[in-house]
């Protein structure tokens, strides 16, 4: 006979920012999981504990339904969470605490607070001498507007560790998707090759 298990489990979970496009500190997430036999008592029983040093948040509020018509086999939980202030930069892990087992169930790597990085130029390529360029440049955790001024990040282009510099102008930023528009214009005479990008990050300044 094929039985069902008993052992509390947890299949599969996410997290995700309630604005912006990555989880940042100071943010509000939502978060779910789907598992099983599962007993949750309270907000202290769920919690996300950082993978290299063991800081922790609770969760704020928690509920959950039975996802399958089979009761505590098909277990969907969701809640939400505030990011402190101070939780550190990197991968977060999912504890739940089961009271009937008196166990903590764990799912690694559920989200990471990344640090400030750029992920994207589009396009990333360009020919000598051409104008007013459109590019988009895309961030995670980058702060590419100074408070609500609407005064945006410059950016630049360099070779090797800062020579043959150009500069592109900043047009717009769109918060939610974590995008810097802008123009470029690139020299006549700009030497080919391969450029690194640099932005100024107002949440670093």
């Amino acid at each position: 006979a094929v039985t069902a298990p008993t052992n509390p489990f947890i299949n599969y979970s996410a997290a995700y920012p309630d604005d912006g496009n990555t989880i940042s500190t100071g943010d509000y997430m939502q978060w779910n999981f789907n598992g099983g036999n599962i007993t949750v008592n309270s907000n202290n029983d769920i919690k996300f504990v950082h993978t290299a040093s063991g800081f922790e948040f609770y969760s704020n509020y928690y509920n959950w339904y039975d996802d399958c018509g089979m009761g505590l086999l098909c277990q969907y939980y969701y809640g939400g969470a505030s990011v402190p202030s101070n939780a550190p930069e990197g991968w977060y892990d999912l504890y739940v605490f089961d009271q009937t087992t008196q166990n903590w169930i764990i799912d690694t790597n559920i989200f990471e607070i990344p640090p400030p990085r750029i992920t994207d130029i589009n396009p990333n390529e360009a020919n000598q001498g051409q104008q007013q360029l459109s590019v988009q440049i895309s961030g995670d955790n980058v702060v590419f507007e100074m408070g609500s001024s609407s005064i945006y990040s410059n950016f630049k282009f360099s070779q090797w560790s800062g020579s043959n510099p150009f500069s592109g102008i900043t047009t717009g930023y769109e918060y939610y998707d974590g995008e810097l528009y802008g123009t470029v214009d690139v020299p006549q005479n700009q030497n080919p090759g391969w450029y690194d990008l640099e932005v100024w990050d107002y949440g670093s300044s």
